[in-house]
């Protein structure tokens, strides 16, 4: 295929614009107007642009520091990854198909991810990553309870996710019913008399914690 845009900068160099082909590895045949050419074998590669398939995990904390798993096809090394625009650091290419990278720290949503090749080719994901906000506890009722258990005790708060754990004191509830983001409700275990700590954590390891928030009552 004919390139286009031929500069001769002396007798030992010449640029030229690259004319668009499929992918793969192609010869570089430069012909003099005599008509004597040279031909320099497999010289120059067309690359497809990188594609995007999946991240793991896709949500993460706001100080960063998540471990992130990206498959696709097309990935070279020397990438550069972006987190909803800002450069992520620690960036491990695996293969072709898979790379792996630190977060960076940002506020709370949902972003994109864009990773670019050395050839400044990229692909997007949009809103790919979450970066979810640690969880709230505003209120706990009822907030005493039998030294036996069995109340069943709804707690309010924010941005808690499904599959969290609950905790009063020392003991873990066995079973906690997530209703939203903003409720969940669960059974009290049985325990010793006194004022105990509540305590939530996400599935993402963030945790609240609201102190003395409960009471055995004998």
């Amino acid at each position: 295929i004919q390139a286009t845009e031929i500069e001769i900068i002396s007798a030992t160099e010449v640029k030229f614009t690259s004319p668009a082909a499929e992918a793969g590895i192609v010869d570089l045949i430069l012909t003099n107007p005599d008509g004597q050419s040279v031909r320099l074998a497999e010289a120059y590669t067309y690359q497809p642009a990188p594609r995007l398939v999946a991240v793991e995990p896709n949500t993460g904390v706001l100080a960063g520091g998540t471990r992130v798993t990206v498959t696709g096809f097309g990935l070279l090394e020397g990438l550069t990854v972006a987190v909803g625009g800002i450069q992520a650091t620690e960036i491990e290419i695996i293969s072709a198909t898979e790379v792996k990278f630190t977060s960076p720290a940002a506020e709370a949503g949902i972003v994109d991810l864009i990773l670019t090749n050395p050839d400044g080719q990229s692909a997007t994901l949009a809103q790919a990553y979450t970066y979810q906000p640690a969880p709230a506890v505003t209120g706990i009722s009822p907030s005493m309870g039998a030294l036996a258990g069995g109340t069943v005790v709804t707690v309010s708060g924010n941005d808690l996710l499904p599959g969290l754990t609950v905790a009063l004191g020392q003991t873990e509830v066995s079973s906690a019913e997530w209703l939203s983001a903003s409720e969940i409700r669960f059974t009290a275990p049985a325990s010793e008399q006194g004022a105990v700590d509540l305590r939530l954590t996400n599935p993402d390891g963030q945790s609240a914690t609201l102190a003395q928030a409960y009471t055995y009552q004998p």
